[in-house]
């Protein structure tokens, strides 16, 4: 929760890390950021991020998605972390 605004409802234990599923995470305050670019792991693929708005604030790059994670991290796949 940020500003008493709840972000996301659900959540799950994926990879040694907390992720939620896409679908729990409350996509009104989510927009893609496509300027801070990409960062790439090894063993997960490339990695997306995402700000959160809430009124006039911004919290940059705060939530990322690994949208095609490879096969040894499937279980992240429609899965974001904040």
């Amino acid at each position: 929760e940020w500003k008493n605004t709840s972000i996301h409802y659900h959540l799950e234990y994926v990879e040694g890390t907390i992720y939620f599923p896409v679908t729990s995470v409350n996509q009104e305050y989510i927009v893609p950021n496509d300027a801070f670019g990409t960062t790439f792991c090894h063993w997960k693929g490339h990695c997306n991020y995402y700000d959160i708005v809430v009124d006039t604030q911004t919290l940059v790059a705060a939530m990322y998605e690994y949208e095609a994670p490879y096969s040894q991290a499937i279980r992240i796949k429609d899965h974001v972390a904040f």
